[in-house]
């Protein structure tokens, strides 16, 4: 297995490199990952800027309502090259606005697995999970 180190210190180039890289197993690491929490806001960060990178209006904003099915699993195949599996969830509830609510659930006890981003907007609610796939 040829192995490249590529050396980047902002998340947009990060995120382009991602990207512009599909199908080639990607490992990201950093020093600053000092714990779960850490690792779950990054993985939050990164899966938005893609998300503005490849589904956002000129200003880089994305409806979250406006993703297709198709849109989410393109996030999803992105995030797996660099070994990040993306879950989302959706379902209907009774939350009537246009202002998105966000919620998160963090414990530095839990695994990543259980930490969760709750998005409600316009009577729906995602509900958003990472884990990292270890790579061979």
């Amino acid at each position: 297995m040829k192995v490249k180190e590529v050396e980047i210190d902002n998340l947009t180039t990060l995120a382009n490199f991602i990207i512009q890289n599909k199908g080639q197993q990607i490992v990201v690491e950093s020093t600053d990952f000092k714990n779960t929490n850490d690792l779950f806001f990054f993985c939050v960060e990164l899966t938005t800027k893609i998300m503005s990178i490849k589904f956002g209006n000129l200003d880089g904003i994305v409806s979250i309502n406006s993703l297709s099915l198709d849109n989410i699993n393109t996030i999803k195949e992105i995030l797996l090259n660099a070994a990040i599996d993306f879950n989302i969830e959706t379902e209907d509830i009774n939350y009537n606005y246009t202002k998105s609510n966000i919620e998160y659930i963090i414990d530095d006890n839990l695994v990543l697995r259980d930490y969760k981003m709750i998005i409600k907007n316009n009577n729906k609610k995602y509900t958003i999970d990472f884990d990292i796939i270890a790579v061979n």
